[in-house]
Parts: structure tokens; C-alpha cells; sequence
């Protein structure tokens, strides 16, 4: 049995009669907006830019930073047995299970 074809949502983007107010309609929702001055604009665009910059530049580094704060526990699996979880705390390795939400050390 074929299936009706999903409608799309006509989107329409006209001036108010002032021409200082842009209005959006997408579906049955309409949007008013103060349209931006083109100098706001094209300051707006560049600073968009440069952040998609920095962003790209810390994306393609891999891995991942974490803060440790002492005192606080940090924990990853084990890659020797995938059963146990490593606890760093305090300067101290363990590997052990977590039991009711609590981590056990194994011996």
C-alpha cells in the first residue's frame, strides 16, 4: 500500500509595509523581526565566521579534556577486563564494580 506523499511546508518571507520589519512564515508559524542594519549584519556574519574558525581548529584535535578537581573521583573502563571500571581518586588506582550505584574495589 502506497503512502500519501508528505506535504512540505511552504515558507513565504516578506517586508512589512514600513520596510523596517521582516516578517517569516513557515507552515502556521509567522516570525516578526526589526530587520538588522547591513553594518550590524555584516559584523554579525564575520563574528559567526571567526567562531566556525576556532571551533573547526578545536573539532580536529582528538580526544577529549577533562578538568580533575581533587577529591573528586574519575572513572573509565578497564581495557584489560571489561567487567571492572578504573577509579582515580586521590592519587589512587583501583579497578573494581559499581554495587547499588556505590564502586567496589576488587582485590
Amino acid at each position: 500500500m502506497a503512502r500519501p506523499a508528505k506535504r512540505r511546508a511552504h515558507i513565504q518571507i516578506r517586508d512589512d509595509s514600513d520596510g523596517d520589519r521582516i516578517v517569516i512564515n513557515f507552515g502556521r508559524v509567522e516570525v516578526e523581526a526589526i530587520r538588522a542594519d547591513g553594518r550590524v549584519f555584516e559584523a554579525n556574519v564575520i563574528s559567526g565566521q571567526q567562531v566556525m574558525e576556532r571551533a573547526v581548529r578545536k573539532l580536529a584535535e582528538p580526544g577529549v579534556r577533562f578538568q580533575k578537581k581533587r577529591g573528586v573521583a574519575s572513572y573509565r573502563a578497564d581495557p584489560k577486563n571489561p567487567g571492572l571500571v578504573i577509579r582515580e581518586l586521590l592519587g589512587r588506582t583501583e579497578s573494581g564494580t559499581f554495587v547499588d550505584g556505590e564502586f567496589r574495589a576488587v582485590p
